[in-house]
């Protein structure tokens, strides 16, 4: 893939000559070759898989491996049959690519048959090919795999140029999130079925003649694949992740940066002109803004009134946390004034101060139209430890969707539109969330944190300015997903309102966020988390950044007694304390104090992990439930 984004980078490093003339016009470039394939060229496979599958598979027939490819380039829906029909005559091995799982997962039956053997996308790809005599494919990279591996190739030709590149341009929304394009017409793989340079099928029902010519090897197959191996992929020599090593260790050696080539200095001076507008632009686009976003209050507005409803949409729970009372007034000022309807939302406090106290509160706040949206209390009982009063708020909200935020936070005017937008793109997902900032003069190094891991799941934490490059994301995994926080976060309320979940012993409200979301996800409901933020307004010090990593610590701990297979994320240990600041480092994080600051948060929260299993110790023994119930 061909980025103007690859300019970000002090050293790339290339398969081969293709891809070098390119990456080198941004970024410093060196050509190592694919280090995937040391181990083919050093024959060095996983021997216990490669017997196990030649036990699954008949000696005496030829072995086709299927290497589909994703979205609308895929063609599982077209080959599943004739495939099928094919396993009189042939071996068929597949391995299904990673956004088959995530985003088409009902594909995976369109291939199931007693005679197909289904991989799933993390099977070593080379005891495959090893065993394959035919690899078939469509708009993969894995036909690349297959080239440099010197195995034949029948590949689907099923694409129109006019698909390729005006259809195919158009920005898709799958379970993932936002898409863009992955090919073109000029692109390699199409350029080689193009001129005929692999075996290519027009048609599912050319499959089977398909195969035959791709076993056959004809010698202009065979020719042309050495061509396009030697122009792609520089060495075969098994050295390529060593080569790739000592580039790597060269440049964490050399006293200077490598100087950036010219194209890339021109880049620089063409986005900047980009960012430069007139304060009369910017002003221009702000009354656009304003236009646009009163149009679409009243279209709300007359879509509600036309089901002749004066029906709540949202209720917000605001979540209360006695030692911010400072900021109550401005949370519920940020959101008394949404460009939503105001008669269509509610709000609700949970373990807020007497209503008396709120009311004087309120009388400050001038309203749109003098219009005040209900307004509840959830107060804590006495018999409530804990978040349990959460329960309580969620039992009384009126709303069909439940937005969460904290006391000390700002939503954005257009807070409950934009919700309100993305439930109607997205009508699958059981809940939709964003994050939250740090207003600029409460922020601290201690939220870098947090931020740094916001930025690890989604993939953007190595970009300089990553928080601004967010993207939107749709799926039903855990930790791949950043939605869940309480501080910014809805949920269709008919997902929440049942969930057997234990309140009354979760002392965080960060930690009643995952157990909520674990709870929606366990039941396969999708989440789609939005870039969009909230403000916080509490500083972070350190006495209140070790308590919070502290406490973490501890609830991470319970939360995995009866969530085992989310264990992997929150393995604190002696040794992370020193590996995680260390990694961050390498990966170019060099300012100390937030080096200083994962170290402090591993720490505690490794601290806060003893310490609740020395409380669980403390339990009797064969009380294993009791110990699984302190976090719900």
């Amino acid at each position: 893939m061909y980025r103007m984004s690859g300019k970000i980078y002090d050293l790339t490093l290339s398969y081969g000559e293709r891809d070098f003339k390119i990456h080198s016009l941004f970024s410093g470039c060196k050509i190592v070759g694919n280090p995937k394939f040391d181990d083919w060229f050093n024959n060095r496979f996983d021997a216990i898989f490669l017997e196990e599958l030649r036990t699954r598979i008949n000696p005496f027939k030829k072995t086709i491996l299927y290497l589909p490819t994703h979205g609308e380039l895929g063609s599982i829906k077209d080959l599943a049959r004739p495939l099928k029909k094919l396993t009189e005559d042939y071996n068929i091995l597949v391995k299904l690519h990673y956004f088959n799982i995530t985003d088409e997962p009902e594909l995976k039956k369109e291939l199931k048959h007693e005679d197909i053997i289904l991989f799933n996308d993390d099977t070593d790809l080379l005891p495959l090919l090893k065993i394959a005599d035919v690899v078939l494919s469509d708009n993969s990279s894995a036909i690349f795999d297959a080239i440099l591996a010197d195995r034949p190739i029948v590949a689907t030709d099923f694409l129109s140029k006019d698909f390729l590149d005006i259809t195919h341009k158009k920005i898709k929304f799958y379970r993932r999130g936002r898409v863009t394009p992955t090919t073109y017409s000029g692109s390699i793989e199409q350029v080689i079925k193009r001129e005929g340079l692999i075996v290519t099928i027009q048609k599912p029902g050319q499959l089977a003649y398909g195969i035959k010519c791709g076993l056959e090897d004809k010698p202009l197959y065979k020719n042309a694949r050495e061509k396009i191996r030697k122009e792609l992929f520089a060495f075969n020599d098994g050295k390529c992740g060593e080569r790739a090593a000592k580039s790597i260790i060269n440049l964490l050696n050399s006293k200077e940066l490598p100087e950036k080539p010219a194209f890339y200095h021109a880049l620089q001076v063409f986005e900047n002109e980009l960012e430069k507008r007139s304060l009369s632009e910017q002003k221009k686009d702000a009354r656009l803004i304003s236009k646009y976003e009163n149009l679409l209050f009243k279209k709300i507005s007359e879509e509600i009134e036309e089901k002749n409803e004066q029906k709540i949409v949202f209720s917000i729970i605001i979540i209360h946390n006695p030692t911010k009372i400072d900021f109550l007034p401005l949370t519920l000022r940020s959101l008394l004034e949404q460009t939503f309807p105001q008669q269509n939302y509610e709000i609700i406090i949970a373990n807020g101060p007497p209503k008396e106290d709120v009311g004087e509160i309120i009388k400050e706040i001038p309203q749109i139209d003098g219009w005040i949206p209900a307004i509840k209390h959830a107060i804590r009982g006495s018999n409530d430890s804990g978040l349990g009063f959460i329960k309580r708020a969620i039992n009384m909200a009126a709303g069909e969707i439940i937005c969460f935020t904290e006391s000390d936070c700002l939503a954005p005017s257009d807070w409950l539109l934009n919700f309100y937008i993305i439930y109607k793109k997205q009508p699958d997902v059981a809940g939709i969330g964003g994050y939250a900032i740090k207003k600029r003069d409460a922020y601290t190094i201690f939220d870098e944190y947090y931020y740094l891991e916001l930025g690890k799941k989604l993939g953007t934490n190595r970009e300089k300015g990553y928080l601004r490059k967010l993207f939107a994301i749709k799926n039903n995994l855990f930790h791949q997903n950043p939605a869940g926080a309480l501080t910014n976060m809805s949920y269709k309320k008919e997902k929440i309102i049942n969930l057997p979940i234990n309140y009354q012993t979760i002392s965080l409200t960060e930690l009643a966020g995952m157990a909520i979301k674990n709870e929606i996800l366990q039941k396969n409901n999708l989440l789609c988390f939005a870039p969009y933020r909230v403000t916080q307004l509490e500083k972070m010090t350190l006495k209140k950044f070790i308590q919070k990593s502290f406490e973490e610590g501890m609830a991470y701990y319970f939360f995995c007694l009866t969530n085992p297979n989310l264990k992997i994320h929150y393995q604190y240990n002696i040794f992370s304390i020193i590996k995680l600041p260390l990694i961050n480092i390498l990966d170019g994080y060099l300012k100390t104090s937030l080096s200083l600051a994962i170290f402090i948060g591993t720490l505690f929260r490794w601290l806060g992990k003893v310490y609740a299993m020395l409380l669980s110790f403390v339990l009797p023994s064969d009380n294993q439930q009791e110990k699984q119930r302190f976090f719900g």
